[in-house]
């Protein structure tokens, strides 16, 4: 992980303060500050926008398959057009596409949409197993619909092996879906592991793996199985939890630690028109 290499993509941040007289929330929003030793982008919010706040994150713009492929979500991305490596396609909603390595899992919603059967046929060609996963009862949780990746992620190991790991609440949500989630792990050569999420914060499951393999967690007093089985598979020196636990975004905005995260190149990140490009000097 090489700071000198990684451009940091900002949008503006909205942040709440809660009325401590009768508890309602005040929102402000705010352009994020620049970090020392990053070059930061800031996007044009005319084509970042959407009809739905939520889908502000980074992470449901695009989805970033291992450098290979990209592909964009249409529906907050207007303007934006095919090219090269580049598809406009429902699977750049990255909320319902989780992946490691050449494993891949989608929302089964996306895997029924016809407007997706030409890059599932692409990914397969690549040699990607593809396969889907069980649409998230509502009843576990006031979140995006469809999105998976806040009950179930996929980790690459340090043994170079894939790993799937899903919440319990998630596999007991209805009759036959734990089989469903195992049968899926095993078509794709994950391992299975169930995690008793009893206690978890809104969406621990959405944490972030980076291509050298660290893995980015939210942390939290309630996530010791959680942290640790995930440790257990990347290695300690490669699990980074954050200090200051990420609770009151999943609850108020939809969205974790995964939702904030994304990586592409410079010429992918050219076609969303950033405004500002700060200069900034490498890390000693």
């Amino acid at each position: 992980w090489d700071p000198k290499r990684i451009s940091l993509v900002q949008t503006d941040v909205i942040f709440g303060k809660r009325n401590p007289l009768d508890g309602s929330m005040q929102f402000k929003q705010s352009t994020a500050p620049d970090v020392p030793g990053f070059r930061s982008i800031r996007l044009n919010q005319e084509h970042a926008a959407s009809s739905q706040p939520e889908r502000l994150f980074l992470r449901d713009l695009f989805t970033n398959v291992n450098g290979e492929l990209f592909f964009i979500d249409p529906d907050p991305s207007p303007g934006i057009t095919e090219s090269g490596n580049v598809y406009l396609s429902p699977l750049g909603e990255g909320g319902k596409v989780i992946l490691a390595g050449h494993s891949m899992a989608v929302s089964e919603d996306l895997w029924k949409n016809p407007k997706t059967a030409r890059d599932l046929k692409l990914l397969r060609e690549r040699g990607y197993r593809v396969v889907s996963l069980p649409r998230p009862n509502p009843s576990l949780g006031n979140f995006v619909e469809g999105h998976i990746d806040g009950h179930v992620n996929l980790l690459t190991g340090k043994d170079g092996n894939a790993y799937l790991l899903y919440a319990r609440s998630y596999a007991r949500q209805e009759a036959g879906c734990s089989k469903k989630i195992r049968s899926a792990a095993e078509f794709i050569g994950a391992e299975a592991i169930e995690i008793n999420d009893t206690g978890l914060p809104p969406l621990a499951f959405n944490f972030v793996q980076l291509g050298n393999g660290v893995v980015l967690l939210s942390g939290s007093a309630d996530l010791q199985e959680l942290e640790k089985t995930i440790s257990d598979i990347v290695g300690v020196e490669n699990l980074t939890v954050t200090d200051v636990p990420i609770s009151t975004i999943p609850s108020l905005a939809k969205g974790g630690i995964r939702c904030m995260i994304n990586s592409a190149p410079q010429s992918l990140i050219n076609m969303f028109n950033p405004t500002i490009v700060s200069e900034y000097s490498p890390l000693e």
